[in-house]
């Protein structure tokens, strides 16, 4: 077989094209392609402008109610509890018993009492428990509570 100089032809539906010719083609077909592929995708992701000055701060609204601590609010947030003494006058002794008669003691026990400058304290501690009754420590103070939660095994 003899060697020439000249391009050899593709021929493509009856009309010849060079390989050279061909070859540079699609070369930039595909570098065409993609570039449209990454100007496309570029495009579609969002561009934000700067940020702008921070306006002015608005007026504060009005003050709200002010909270009052009932065992009543907590709902929702703890269940109410299993027993509550009440404010109990404990004619300043050191200890009182309150009967709460839920026959358990598989319980949470809050103690608390007034202090004699009407402030509520809640450092005392239950001495005692057994299934009807809660020995609360006072100490000394004319007025205590105790409330009693259940406490009960979590269900699987």
């Amino acid at each position: 077989m003899a060697h020439s100089d000249e391009p050899q032809n593709i021929k493509i539906g009856g009309a010849g094209i060079q390989k050279t010719t061909f070859a540079v083609g699609l070369i930039l077909a595909i570098l065409a392609s993609s570039m449209l592929s990454t100007a496309i995708t570029t495009q579609l992701m969002v561009v934000q402008g700067p940020k702008g000055d921070k306006g002015d701060t608005g007026p504060q609204g009005p003050a709200g109610p002010a909270g009052v601590f009932t065992v009543k609010n907590l709902s929702g947030w703890l269940s109410a509890p299993a027993y509550d003494s009440g404010w109990v006058l404990t004619n300043s002794s050191r200890q009182i018993w309150l009967v709460h008669n839920l026959g358990t003691v598989e319980v949470l026990v809050y103690a608390t009492y007034l202090t004699s400058a009407g402030m509520i304290a809640s450092s005392p501690r239950f001495e005692g428990l057994n299934m009807t009754h809660v020995l609360i420590d006072t100490a000394g103070a004319a007025y205590a509570r105790g409330m009693i939660w259940k406490i009960s095994e979590p269900t699987t």
